[in-house]
């Protein structure tokens, strides 16, 4: 994930998210860290899932607050630091997901868009992968999909030693 960060912060240049000429030593580094927090809340609640066997007990949800909480936190300091801008065209798509959701609420109160939008994803992501547009981490995550429809404590516990394996290496520029 460290070289992905890299290239994270080219894609938002890229889609207009951030100006071409924003402090990427300064900004890859802070952004790392946001991703190397959420890594460690995964590890921990995959472990834990993986170990009870139950992912939605009280404890494990205020765990999951407190570490979003956190996430969100040191998000918002980047985007304060940093010259972030929502392109026109992002805006008025997510307008457009919130209202096709409003009214899905409407007529189902249970409705989850990421889970309606799943099947979609996953066709998707296995029509890149067929294309060789996909790499290692993207097809892993696919099959990580796939299993956690089947069984989601077993799909936290494999992901939670998957990450544990990997080398930690920093970030380069």
């Amino acid at each position: 994930m460290s070289a992905d960060t890299v290239q994270l912060v080219e894609d938002g240049i890229a889609l207009g998210f951030l100006p071409v000429d924003v402090d990427r030593t300064e900004l890859v580094p802070l952004i790392q860290n946001v991703l190397s927090t959420s890594t460690k809340a995964v590890l921990e609640q995959g472990a834990e899932a993986a170990s009870l066997g139950v992912s939605s007990s009280y404890g494990a949800v205020q765990r999951r607050k407190r570490h979003f909480s956190n996430i969100t936190d040191d998000l918002n300091g980047i985007f304060f630091r940093f010259p972030f801008r929502v392109p026109d065209y992002f805006a008025l798509v997510t307008r457009a997901l919130v209202v096709l959701e409003g009214i899905a609420l409407t007529g189902d109160p249970n409705f989850d868009i990421l889970e309606s939008a799943f099947p979609w994803v996953l066709n998707h992501t296995l029509h890149e992968a067929k294309q060789g547009r996909l790499g290692a981490d993207a097809l892993t995550a696919g099959r990580l999909a796939l299993e956690a429809i089947a069984s989601p404590e077993r799909a936290a516990g494999k992901l939670a030693a998957q990450l544990q394996a990997r080398p930690t290496a920093q970030p380069s520029l």
